[in-house]
């Protein structure tokens, strides 16, 4: 399980990604940025990146801007 503040980490790169996708960076990258933090250990990082990835694969731009909207993560 994930203690508290590993949580807070997660949900920070999980948004932190989302922001960056909605910015414009392309998909393809996650699966590096994955693989590079993986084999530095940094497996909260991953986990959300991991989730960022499923989001941005499943919703569209516009949910994924809601979400960051209704959550205090993005400005238009």
């Amino acid at each position: 399980m994930w203690s508290e503040l590993q949580k807070l980490y997660i949900n920070d790169t999980y948004f932190g990604f989302l922001v960056d996708f909605v910015d414009g960076m392309d998909l393809d990258i996650y699966e590096y940025i994955i693989d590079d933090l993986e084999d530095i250990e940094e497996y909260e990082a991953c986990e959300g990146i991991k989730r960022a990835y499923e989001r941005c694969k499943t919703a569209s731009l516009d949910e994924i801007i809601e979400e960051l909207i209704n959550t205090n993560q993005y400005e238009i």
